[in-house]
């Protein structure tokens, strides 16, 4: 065996530093070159693997993976063959062989059970050196596990197995070997006491022609000289009881330890080994073990950690790792993965021995019958033999470690036919890739969304009805009222995603009791004293609580196997079981797995939602995140949307809000790729603000460059600077050279601010600027700035010390002022997320926001602050903003933002109040009826959002349709029929309900359908640029800006106020406008020079004029109450639109501005390049405990709790139970949101290229590694019937395909791609 082991450089790559290591060390043994996966080495080669997060030790080469307690040695020992005739016999090594065992593990060892009472593992570590007479001196918990193998992994071995023997049947506490007053049998005897003994042991073995005799066709003679063997040798310690140092040894414990020595000999191998350790200690593990005399094959196991691996019998090869992603990768041609994958049961665990026959059945079945050894409370392993390209005698043997009974077949189905999770990147930049995927995996998720057979609409229709019964519960008085209704859990980015949809739920649904949660928190107290870990300023939800309100859960794990949130979902699967929701960036992962262990293989896919990132292998979130915000974005939608049509639930939205809402969310995948992709002027504007901050970072180390360029050009030289001004004087006067040479010195001191000061004019810089490594504050709402702050500080993880950055975030209208005006330096670099402050309840917002980078902006020294960098959609700069990158947006206006504009068209801010506030309720009233009026003659560009609560209460007596005159109640779906002739269905059909039935124009549209249902046929000026002109809309919003006008200004001329002289017009309005006014009047139009002063999109289809925030501010402070109450309404769509839209594409936007800092300034001058894509920790996933742990035999506590809970094992059937009984108060069925709300028009464009013929864009990664991977999965199912399960050493051998249902045995993962 080779082992090597080394710390990884900082900038280096484990995986090319290990491949490297082990090729050099392989040649110096066997003297002639090697490679890493050669045809000649992979039948035979073991390659064991760590890559390494500390958790107990240091980073150190000592300290790291693979470990091993004893050092290698060289001993006798006997190993079992099989010979052509069937013969089983045991031979010894000619000479002496490798000894030892090699051990990588992932988790934490707390405490082993060798006695009565457990040994925490520092108290282990000093028992087993005095057992094992040496003393490893690292520190790692990992190390004392590979001693634990040293001591109990005997098989084989004599002088090994007595002294297990002694451990287990003569010694009776760890102070027996300790020797500290405490020992409770046989003190320690010395090590040539194990040795004396072994030899006694191995005579009379070789004497009695033992070896020579085959248990399995020779089972009767095999165990009478087993007997006789124990016989002799108690005989033999008895007789010389001082000379083999056994005087100490009570009554019976001679016996007792024969008879453990003789059974250690001939079965205590490395894999039952790992069943004992994982039966008696305590903590989370991911083992692989390798021992030198089982040197064919490797153990596996699993409890607590995950851990999986992956056969193909084509390849003749097995991958194992502790990510599911790491045996999915291409390593056959064709970018083909290994095709069959079995995920260890690392929840009950479970230990998998993998390599050739082990014959160690046939000795247990001799020696102790057909039954197991009566020591051991396990299961006989069962095993499965591979062919036809592996050899006949290689096979899988699996232990479960569950008490209950499992079958081949049932091992056999757990295989699972596997796709490629991701193909090897090449070099490049792998974050630029991510970024560019953006767009189209956003519109993946939204067409997903439009499918009602979708796995995630059948999830989200779950989940509504268990939402709804959980309100239902806790509103009614079936439960206790005030219960938790809905609970969210995540880590780290998918914990400030989860906190974001918690308030986005409590907006729309306000009388919900909503609560997101840090899975470490949910994890550490669902546990009792001593395993809770309490956290301050936490209230603690206990496991009583859950089960007595029994809320909706929702886990959210990009990754699907993060530590934490898979063993908290565990946790509450044991408690909620059906009401346990997940959403994850891959279709097969631990979490999903952990969900069909409980539940079975139909709540797979009833109870996960996928966001379609799959793996990504750069450590930056960028599309992960991108994709898990705007999935959460489509699942709040069509809950909202279900809830409305459907359920009864207080909402705070009507039905027309959420159309809106659909309108808005679909607006995304138009600005996304004018932020992207590199042709945009957005996306160019962000760039070049990037590469103008990296200019700040770098400029440390290219100033140490030019400053050690001018040194040793003048040194060498031996002419500084002002020294040559004196070269050309033959006789210069001393006290000139002094002179010179003063200046030189000085020059030299100073020269780093010399070239600083020269390099920040010439790049036109702020020349005054505070020396040194630059600090970054990102201010936004809190996902945004949480997440950007880890995107930036992994970028530059990496980084040299005179090219880092130090990264903050903070929320700017919040903690911003207290936590960093006291730190702002002369160019701190502020960037700030302003939002659109032309919606009225974000004015508020932006002003305070703006105000906050006033405050930091006044912080100065020598004339120089803050550098601020501002990112919004309103196209006002604010004078302290030294840049301001304006996003696109194809949104349509608020009712706020158009009331703001006609008012401004028609001057109405110069009125006195009185007439100020009839004017804008004027403007309100006509708005709402010329949107009647036109209907679909109304461009779908100009329609308002939420003009649908302009509308004037005497215009309509019998109120909007559907509308039953509280907020958020909906008529149920069969009084939403409308009837054609009446009134109330013209203004129905005219405004914003969507009728059921409709009449089709000739053109085939239709002719009475709402605006907002025309999506079809005007969805091509949707994904136009929206810096494009559109001059019907520019027109039309002219023309009716200015009737407006007109008509204001005609409404206050006939008041009786006006016709008695008290107020004429001409002294509100300027004199031409009162002429476009009566113009207007008579003709219906406006002269055009008046188009242009009154026109408030000034040309341009969604442009705002560039008036300040005070000046909106000053307006909306004006408004009368009763127009406030109308534009309130909006509130919430404008507060959706900020969490869900705006914020979400500010946050894209940093992305591109980020990334291109650190893409620069990650190649310095004379340096090689960082990897921007990783960190130093390879922490992209964290599957050991971060840090909060979990000990596995805790969970019977919990499945006890569950049970006292009254909550039964149908967990399954239970839910659907509720959701039943949820549908029969809502009318037996369930309710397409596509039956009242009109679809995405992204739906719409996939539904139209599919029509044509036309193939759908599918450029994201996933998709690229599935396309090339499925070439090599088999079509014919019964090819799988190269696993052979193997009940008994005799027993025949049954492929998959014989058990029914043509080999479904293997189960296909969940893809698009099937």
């Amino acid at each position: 065996m080779v082992r090597t082991r080394l710390v990884v450089p900082k900038r280096g790559t484990a995986a090319r530093a290990l491949a490297a290591s082990w090729t050099s060390a392989a040649r110096s043994h066997t003297s002639r070159p090697l490679s890493l996966l050669s045809p000649a080495h992979r039948s035979s080669s073991l390659l064991l693997g760590h890559l390494r997060f500390a958790t107990s030790s240091r980073n150190s080469e000592a300290e790291s993976h693979p470990h091993l307690w004893l050092p290698w040695r060289r001993e006798h020992a006997w190993s079992a063959s099989l010979s052509p005739a069937g013969k089983l016999s045991l031979s010894r090594s000619a000479s002496p062989a490798p000894v030892g065992h090699l051990l990588s593990h992932n988790g934490d060892f707390d405490a082993a059970r060798v006695f009565e009472s457990p040994l925490p593992q520092a108290l282990f570590g000093r028992w087993l050196a005095a057992v094992l007479g040496h003393a490893n001196p690292v520190d790692s918990d990992s190390a004392k596990i590979a001693g634990y193998f040293d001591l109990f992994s005997t098989r084989g071995r004599w002088g090994a197995s007595c002294r297990r023997a002694w451990v287990l049947a003569v010694s009776r506490s760890e102070g027996d070997a300790l020797g500290d007053g405490y020992a409770d049998g046989a003190p320690l005897p010395g090590a040539g006491a194990f040795r004396r003994w072994g030899d006694a042991f191995e005579g009379k073995f070789v004497e009695m022609g033992l070896a020579d005799v085959c248990p399995r066709t020779e089972g009767g003679k095999f165990r009478e000289g087993v007997m006789r063997l124990e016989g002799e040798m108690v005989s033999l310690l008895e007789a010389n009881r001082t000379a083999f140092e056994v005087s100490r040894f009570r009554a019976g414990q001679v016996t007792d330890f024969v008879v453990e020595a003789i059974s250690s000999f001939f079965t205590a191998d490395a894999a039952s080994c790992m069943s004992s350790f994982l039966r008696s200690s305590s903590g989370s593990f991911g083992l692989a073990v390798a021992c030198a005399t089982e040197h064919d094959s490797l153990v596996l196991a699993a409890l607590g950690q995950p851990m999986a691996f992956a056969v193909d019998p084509n390849a003749g090869m097995v991958l194992y790792g502790s990510e599911v992603s790491a045996v999915r990768v291409p390593v056959q041609e064709n970018f083909a993965p290994l095709r069959y994958r079995y995920n260890i049961d690392d929840h009950d665990g479970e230990v998998v021995r993998i390599g050739r026959r082990n014959h160690n059945r046939a000795y247990i079945d001799a020696l102790f019958g057909d039954s197991s050894d009566p020591t051991s409370d396990a299961v006989s392993p069962v095993v499965l033999r591979l062919a036809p390209t592996f050899s006949d005698d290689f096979e899988l043997s699996f232990d479960k470690l569950a008490p209950e009974q499992y079958t081949p077949e049932m091992l056999a189905k757990s295989f699972s036919l596997q796709q490629c999770a991701a193909i090897i990147p090449p070099p490049g930049d792998l974050v630029a890739d991510d970024i560019a995927d953006i767009p189209q995996i956003m519109r993946d998720i939204t067409v997903d969304w439009g499918e009602a057979t979708s796995a995630n609409r059948l999830a989200a229709n779950d989940f509504v009805h268990l939402f709804a019964d959980a309100r239902f519960r806790h509103s009614r008085g079936t439960g206790h009222h005030g219960g938790l209704d809905l609970l969210i859990t995540g880590i780290e980015s998918s914990l400030y995603l989860g906190e974001q949809l918690a308030a986005d739920f409590k907006i729309i649904f306000p009388g919900i009791n909503v609560v997101c949660v840090s899975s470490n928190k949910l994890l550490g107290a669902l546990e009792d004293v001593p395993r809770m870990v309490h956290f301050c300023g936490y209230n603690r939800i206990s496991s009583q609580t859950l089960a007595k309100d029994r809320p909706v859960v929702l886990c959210i794990s990009q990754s699907g196997q993060t530590f934490a949130t898979l063993h908290a979902t565990r946790q509450l699967l044991c408690i909620l079981q059906g009401n346990v929701f997940l959403v994850t960036g891959q279709a097969d992962t631990k979490m999903r797995e952990a969900v069909i262990d409980t539940m079975g293989a139909e709540a797979g896919s009833r109870r996960m939602i996928y966001n379609h990132s799959n793996l990504r292998v750069a450590e930056p979130a960028t599309v992960a995140t991108c994709a898990m915000h705007h999935t959460l974005t489509e699942f709040l939608l069509y809950v909202s949307q279900t809830s409305a049509a459907s359920l009864n639930l207080e909402m705070s939205v009507i039905k027309e809000d959420l159309v809106d809402f659909r309108d808005l969310v679909d607006c995304v995948h138009d600005d996304l790729p004018e932020i992207v992709y590199d042709s945009s002027r957005t996306h160019q504007r962000l760039v070049k603000q990037g590469l103008r901050w990296a200019q700040h970072i770098t400029e440390p180390w290219r100033v140490m460059v030019l400053s050690g360029l001018y040194i040793l050009v003048t040194v060498i030289s031996g002419y500084p600077l002002f020294s040559l001004i004196l070269v050309g004087i033959a006789d210069p006067h001393p006290a000139a050279v002094y002179s010179m040479r003063t200046l030189d010195a000085l020059l030299f001191i100073m020269l780093p601010k010399v070239f600083s000061y020269l390099l920040r004019w010439w790049e036109g810089r702020v020349v005054f600027a505070r020396h040194g490594k630059r600090t970054l504050v990102i201010c936004d709402v809190p996902w945004v700035h949480q997440n950007l702050e880890n995107y930036v500080t992994k970028l530059f993880a990496l980084s040299y010390s005179f090219l880092g950055i130090e990264c903050h975030g903070a929320c700017a209208h919040d903690d911003m002022v207290h936590n960093f005006t006291h730190r702002v330096a002369r160019g701190t670099l502020l960037a700030l997320g302003r939002p659109d402050g032309r919606v009225l309840s974000l004015l508020k917002t932006e002003q305070t926001i703006m105000l906050a980078a006033k405050q930091a902006a006044f912080i100065e020294n020598m004339g120089v602050g803050p550098e601020i960098v501002t990112v919004g959609h309103n196209n006002v700069k604010s004078s302290i903003a030294n840049a301001h990158v304006c996003m696109p947006s194809t949104r349509r206006k608020f009712l706020s933002e158009t009331l703001y504009d006609f008012a401004l068209a028609a001057k109405a801010s110069t009125l006195e109040q009185e007439d100020f506030e009839r004017a804008c309720t004027l403007i309100l009233s006509n708005l709402y009826k010329q949107s009647v009026k036109l209907g679909p003659a109304y461009p779908r560009r100009m329609l308002t959002v939420g003009i649908y609560h302009a509308q004037d209460a005497t215009y309509s007596p019998e109120g909007p349709p559907g509308y039953m005159g509280t907020p958020g109640r909906t008529r149920a779906p069969s009084d939403l029929s409308l009837d054609s002739t009446s009134a109330h269905s013209r203004l129905s059909n005219s405004a914003h309900s969507y009728p059921t039935a409709t009449a089709k124009s000739e053109s085939g549209g239709d002719a009475n359908a709402p605006p907002y249902a025309r999506r079809e046929r005007t969805m091509s000026a949707n994904s136009l640029n929206s810096d494009d002109d559109h001059a019907e809309e520019v027109l039309a919003m002219t023309a009716a800006s200015g009737n407006m006008a007109a008509q204001v200004a005609d409404a206050l001329i006939q008041t009786p106020e006006r016709r008695a002289g008290r107020g004429g017009l001409n002294a509100h309005f300027t004199p031409d406008l009162n002429a476009s006014m009566a113009a207007s009047s008579e003709s219906g139009s406006k002269p055009e020079d008046d188009q242009l002063r009154g026109d408030p999109l000034q040309g341009s289809k969604h442009a705002t004029l560039n008036l300040s925030l005070d000046a909106r501010y000053a307006f909306a402070s004006r408004l009368p109450q009763k127009v406030r109450h109308k534009l309130d309404k909006t509130q919430t769509m404008e507060h959706l639109f900020e969490s869900r839209v705006a914020s979400f594409e500010r946050y894209v936007s940093m992305l591109v501005m980020f990334h291109a800092m650190a893409e620069s300034a990650s190649k310095p001058w004379l340096l090689p390049a960082w990897d921007i894509a990783r960190s130093q920790s390879n922490l992209r996933v964290a599957t050991t405990a971060c840090p909060v742990s979990v000990e596995e035999d805790a969970l019977g506590e919990t499945e006890d709790l569950a049970s006292s809970a009254g909550i039964n094992d149908a967990a399954f059937n239970e839910s659907k139970h509720m959701i039943q009984e949820s549908k029969a108060r809502v009318g037996g069925r369930d309710v397409a949101p596509e039956e009242f709300f009109p679809v995405s028009t992204v739906t719409l464009e996939d539904d139209n290229l599919s029509k044509v013929g036309g193939a759908k864009r599918n450029s994201s990664n996933g998709d690229l590694y599935r396309s090339k991977a499925l070439s090599s999965i088999p079509k014919d199912m019964n090819e799988l019937d190269f696993v052979k399960p193997i009940t008994g050493v005799e027993s025949v051998g049954i492929g998959l395909s014989e058990m029914g249902g043509g080999g479904g045995g293997i189960v296909e993962e969940d893809s698009n791609d099937k």
